[in-house]
């Protein structure tokens, strides 16, 4: 189970702090360049109203959920031609940061316990997921937008660039949405504690 808590930042100058992992140049299009940062989730006990709280409902009586929010920023440069009415090359770079990382497990299980483990085996699943930037996916969308939109006028680029990064980041959240149904779907990836500790 999982909540999504999207906090965008566009048309910012990305200052990046920490070890990032770039992955560039598409193919052989040296226009797009992409670069993500995870971090990594911090363990919560907490009362089962509390986790009832935090965790959407599903037919699953919660036991834990994972929360985090994703920010994405990008910059883009162009050249002119024909003076200043129209644009064309446009240079993208966009930048993905995982944060607020928290997994929340009621605390009714001690910490180590085989049931507190067996919620923390499920909620790593979506730890997986969440962590993992569909960088091909992002690239190829990026690469086809902006083709699409070289030739604009300068004042119409600025909303253009901003709906093509936005639209890279709402396909990439897309791919985790259904990958972390697919997961709550399966209820062999649910803990069962008398299957898992017997």
């Amino acid at each position: 189970m999982i909540k999504y808590l999207n906090k965008i930042v566009s048309m910012s100058l990305a200052v990046i702090i920490g070890s990032l992992v770039s992955h560039s140049a598409y193919g052989n299009d040296p226009r797009i360049n992409v670069w993500y940062e995870n971090s990594e989730p911090e363990y919560y006990s907490m009362p089962a109203h509390k986790v009832r709280e935090l965790c959407p409902k599903t037919k699953y009586t919660p036991l834990g959920c994972t929360h985090y929010v994703i920010t994405y920023k990008y910059t883009y440069k162009t050249k002119r031609i024909n003076g200043e009415y129209e644009v064309t090359d446009v240079d993208m770079k966009f930048y993905y940061k995982s944060g607020d990382f928290y997994v929340y497990i009621v605390n009714k299980y001690p910490q180590g316990s085989c049931e507190y483990n067996a919620i923390k085996k499920h909620e790593e699943l979506h730890v997986k997921v969440d962590q993992t930037v569909e960088i091909d996916l992002v690239k190829a969308y990026l690469k086809t937008c902006i083709t699409g939109i070289n030739h604009q006028r300068p004042f119409e680029l600025d909303f253009a660039v901003q709906d093509c990064a936005h639209g890279a980041f709402e396909a990439d959240m897309e791919v985790r949405r259904q990958r972390n149904k697919d997961i709550d779907a399966d209820d062999n990836n649910h803990p069962n504690f008398g299957r898992d500790c017997r």
